[in-house]
């Protein structure tokens, strides 16, 4: 194996919109966590169906969610 003059440069990808992962559900279970951290009690599926909205319209639809 050859040696490199130079070392790799380390990298990070950081996937801010899910296009290269898709990372729905972890979006999903962390707004879950904050807001039963906060006493709002939502099941999964309904914060599921508002993933991919503003903030601002997010989590005011959350709020109108019955419970």
């Amino acid at each position: 194996m050859k040696d490199l003059p130079h070392a790799p440069t380390p990298a990070f990808l950081f996937d801010l919109d899910g296009t290269l992962i898709d990372s729905v559900y972890q979006h999903v279970i962390a707004w879950r966590q904050a807001l039963a951290g906060m006493g709002i009690d939502l099941s999964v599926w309904r914060i599921h169906r508002r993933i991919g909205m503003s903030g601002g319209l997010f989590v005011s639809a959350l709020l109108r969610e019955p419970g």
